[in-house]
């Protein structure tokens, strides 16, 4: 059975990029090709291309797709009328409030039609969306007319619909004309091009003669799934999309008054599965369910309460998880090194022995982790991934009274030894970038921060407080950037 060298399955499986191979696949849906000729998961059209970086030694990292007509990033998704998928540009949408969002702006007194507000008039080529209520698909419209009487609002407070008038400077607007999605987008068709063992590849075909690896989908269970860390510490394919509700967010919800049976949420659908991703920090595992109840009333434990919560979107709808399904039973995927270019080798999953999916870069000279980053001069540069981070000006800590010397914070417990620290640099060089440096001793002594008293008076440095869980070191010297392996910003 041939392998399959997978290109990108970052914006849907890992959220970052990976390597591709040169040539397409033509074999129907299901069907196998030669050896000679490796099935291509991201190939560039006509107006959509693959953005990436490029580094001497061969290595194609590829990010995202671009919409070069727009200027502009963007992913495939189904939008009105038709329900096809489109490769949708957000940059230059501006959403209008649905019914019943309290502190926005609407035209009418009942507070139905939404408003776009803009400081200033809105850009050139703008487009507005309207709310997307569950069932419907996304619309697009033109800037209609600005709005020259009081618009209205819903207290936030009361929920009651009252005249507000705009702040200085404000602009609002009516949708417009209605926009075809195919006027402003590319149009694409969701095929199937590879079947494999208790699993296929689903790839959307553009009509600018683009391609691009859209899901897998698990053939035994019939449900998109992507990979993760089960809970048997194995990766598998586990179920994902539209058939499955998930933890929510950071704040995790619960089905009880006593915050001890964790809720699962979904925006809409009605799911058939339930995933559970554990809280640990550094090695967090997944459990999956069959979906349970429905549940109506969401908790959540706010310090050492547990109390009902309204800060979940609208649309969402909560379930208790049903019975749990073995890990086992799941496609397991086995961790694997790739390719390596240069010093950066290719670290990922193997997928039923033909699928490849790059996870991430190591770098062999330093032994470590690392990801393509804008140095200050504005060059990506893999540099090295750490818990450790070092912030300086006068939102730093620094070891001595006079704050010269800045420190490091790390978690008491990091998921590997730091070696480095990193810095987002947003005050040198002529753009925002990133430096490294190596990682000194641990500092016990005092803190130092800088407080500024009253706006008109100069920061003093003063002795601050340790902040609780992190531990502090000194930094040594920086790494140079040029040290790290450059990269080129491309877009085929």
């Amino acid at each position: 059975m041939r392998r399959v060298q997978a290109g990108l399955l970052c914006a849907v499986l890992w959220g970052m990029g990976c390597e591709t191979t040169k040539d397409a696949d033509e074999g129907g849906p299901g069907g196998e090709t030669p050896e000679e000729s490796p099935l291509e998961l991201f190939k560039s059209g006509s107006r959509i291309k693959v953005r990436g970086v490029t580094t001497s030694d061969g290595l194609r990292w590829v990010e995202r797709l671009h919409d070069s007509q727009r200027q502009a990033d963007c992913s495939w998704e189904k939008a009105a009328p038709d329900g096809a998928v489109y490769c949708v540009s957000h940059e230059g949408l501006f959403n209008l409030p649905g019914p019943g969002s309290r502190g926005d702006y609407y035209f009418d007194a009942s507070c139905t039609e939404g408003l776009r507000v803009h400081f200033g008039p809105l850009p050139s080529g703008a487009v507005l969306t309207k709310h997307i209520a569950c069932g419907e698909l996304p619309r697009f419209h033109a800037p209609g007319e600005r709005v020259t009487t009081t618009p209205y609002s819903l207290d936030l407070n009361t929920g009651a619909c009252l005249p507000r008038a705009l702040s200085s400077g404000d602009v609002a607007y009516r949708a417009g004309a209605e926009v075809s999605a195919g006027t402003l987008f590319v149009r694409g068709q969701v095929t199937q091009k590879w079947s494999g063992s208790g699993f296929t590849l689903r790839f959307v075909d553009g009509e600018d003669g683009s391609s691009s690896i859209h899901r897998i989908q698990d053939t035994a269970r019939d449900t998109e799934c992507s990979i993760e860390r089960a809970s048997d510490q194995k990766l598998r394919c586990l179920p994902s999309g539209h058939s499955t509700a998930v933890s929510f967010g950071g704040l995790r919800m619960n089905t009880n008054a006593t915050c001890t049976e964790e809720a699962v949420g979904i925006s809409c659908d009605t799911p058939r599965f339930a995933t559970i991703t554990s809280e640990s920090r550094c090695n967090p595992t997944t459990a999956t369910y069959a979906i349970g109840a429905e549940v109506t009333q969401v908790y959540a434990r706010y310090g050492n309460t547990c109390e009902r919560s309204t800060a979940v979107p609208s649309d969402w709808r909560f379930f208790s998880p049903g019975k749990e399904l073995p890990a086992a039973t799941w496609l397991e995927a086995q961790e694997r090194d790739f390719k390596t270019y240069g010093r950066l080798k290719v670290r990922g999953a193997e997928l039923g022995a033909v699928l490849q999916l790059p996870r991430e870069l190591h770098d062999t000279q330093l032994g470590t982790a690392c990801g393509f980053q804008p140095d200050v001069e504005g060059t990506p540069r893999c540099f090295p991934l750490t818990e450790a981070s070092v912030t300086k000006g006068n939102a730093g800590h620094y070891a001595d009274a006079a704050c010269t010397r800045p420190l490091a914070r790390t978690p008491n417990q990091p998921c590997t030894p730091p070696r480095f620290a990193h810095q987002y640099d947003d005050t040198t060089g002529p753009q925002p970038g990133n430096r490294i440096y190596a990682l000194g001793a641990t500092h016990a002594g005092d803190i130092y921060v800088w407080v500024q008293s009253r706006p008109d008076a100069p920061a003093e440095c003063v002795r601050g407080e340790r902040q609780s869980g992190t531990t502090y070191s000194v930094l040594g010297d920086e790494v140079p950037a040029k040290s790290l392996v450059a990269g080129t910003k491309r877009i085929d």
